[in-house]
């Protein structure tokens, strides 16, 4: 079924052109103005649960499952790294040689993860209008820890998908990307005239997971891609049925603290989520 829902996706996104919203900066003459800003916190990307532990200076990535907390550390359960080799006894590692220890949810059990080993994703929203779901969609793309503002119709409406993306530094970074696969019916509306503040979108955020909103996906652009087609039509199929296993995840949270009412033509016009 995911691979079906991959191979849909890829087919929709090559064809036809897709309409994006112009930012204020490219188009300042517009009237009816959407206007926030994206706050993503870096996102363990390796598999889970993990523990990061540095001893003589030697820092590693150990797979496992965590057992236990105690006074002095927490105790840990190395998962088998060979096919025909002992299966390791849970192990307690002390605080002081712990980096970081993340748990299969992917929450920071303890410690702080190393920037090496997480994403910050911004995300492209698609929109519809509320009274024409079905209407030419709308595309806004968002980058992770900046501000927006794009011109958008007046009017209701919904975010129909959301392409969570990532793309490494450097000319030739990677880029990845996760698709939703269910959404909360998530809406909101535009004044005409009016720059409309939507509030502050957080992803990926861990002290508002509890509020947040649990986006299921499935795995869209991956590295991989590329050295799959290399081989046809058999390495793309390779490469998809690959990625149909991955099942990745984000949280999305929205508040609207940061309104300011002294903004000239600002108004506050936040999103509101129903599961």
């Amino acid at each position: 079924m995911r691979i079906l829902s991959v191979i849909y996706i890829l087919a929709i996104t090559l064809s036809g052109c897709k309409h994006f919203a112009k930012s204020t900066q490219a188009n300042p003459e517009c009237k009816s103005i959407i206007s926030g800003e994206v706050i993503s916190q870096g996102k363990w990307f390796k598999k889970l649960p993990a523990l990061v532990t540095k001893k003589k200076n030697k820092e590693e990535i150990i797979r496992g499952r965590i057992i236990e907390k105690k006074a002095d550390g927490y105790i840990f359960k190395p998962y088998r790294t060979q096919t025909y080799g002992p299966d390791p006894e849970p192990a307690l590692y002390h605080f002081d040689e712990i980096i970081c220890l993340i748990d299969s949810n992917g929450h920071t059990v303890y410690g702080t993860p190393p920037d090496e080993y997480l994403r910050w994703w911004g995300m492209t929203i698609e929109v519809v209008p509320v009274t024409n779901i079905k209407a030419g969609s709308t595309f806004i793309e968002l980058n992770p820890n900046k501000v927006f503002s794009f011109c958008l119709e007046p009017g209701s409406y919904l975010i129909k998908k959301i392409t969570f993306n990532f793309t490494e530094s450097g000319f030739l970074g990677d880029k990845y990307t996760d698709i939703s696969e269910t959404l909360p019916n998530i809406t909101f509306k535009v004044d005409e005239g009016k720059d409309n503040y939507i509030g502050e979108i957080y992803i990926d955020d861990e002290p508002n997971i509890e509020k947040s909103s649990k986006i299921l996906c499935i795995a869209g652009e991956r590295p991989t891609d590329a050295v799959g087609m290399q081989f046809g039509l058999l390495g793309a199929l390779a490469s998809a049925s690959a990625k149909s296993k991955l099942n990745p995840f984000h949280y999305i949270f929205f508040k609207n603290e940061k309104y300011d009412e002294k903004k000239p033509n600002n108004v506050k016009s936040s999103i509101n989520v129903s599961e």
